[in-house]
């Protein structure tokens, strides 16, 4: 009814059903970051980064551009991408979630401090996100800090029933 539309092409795809055209081409911000969410899911963060880096292109601050682009080198273990993607990301809007993504990153790098002050910062932000709990109590078990790894690792539990 109202032309040929990439979100309704993607949610057709998503649905299983065969698209009435060919997909257009992305042109947008969003356009790129739903195409880069699409191939996450289906597990190619090579191609989802190539589309993160499209989206960058066109809002270099952008806040879900840089999201998905941590996402992306996370999957690809490069860290530093990660770590860097997610600054950005807690500096815009400083959520659990983005603190606890940096985490992992700082996890992956070998920066087991960096990484607990992220967790913190999550679990204040949050305390009802679990999974959390469970990344800075499995942090705490590799540093030795068995009760508070314990103590985690049970509310990670709690909190994901």
């Amino acid at each position: 009814m109202f032309g040929v539309s990439l979100g309704l092409s993607l949610a057709h795809e998503q649905l299983g059903k065969d698209p009435s055209e060919a997909r257009p081409q992305p042109q947008a911000t969003w356009e790129f970051s739903a195409l880069a969410r699409q191939a996450l899911n289906r597990n190619d963060p090579a191609m989802a980064i190539r589309y993160c880096r499209s989206a960058l292109e066109l809002e270099p601050l952008g806040l879900v551009p840089n999201f998905y682009f941590g996402v992306c080198a996370m999957r690809q273990n490069n860290f530093e991408h990660a770590v860097r993607a997610f600054s950005f990301c807690v500096g815009q809007t400083p959520c659990a979630e983005c603190f606890l993504l940096r985490g992992q990153a700082f996890v992956g790098l070998g920066d087991d401090e960096s990484a607990l002050k992220d967790f913190n910062l999550a679990v204040k932000l949050n305390p009802e996100l679990g999974i959390t709990y469970q990344h800075r109590g499995n942090l705490y078990r590799k540093l030795g800090r068995t009760a508070e790894a314990e103590h985690d690792l049970k509310l990670a539990k709690i909190l994901g029933e």
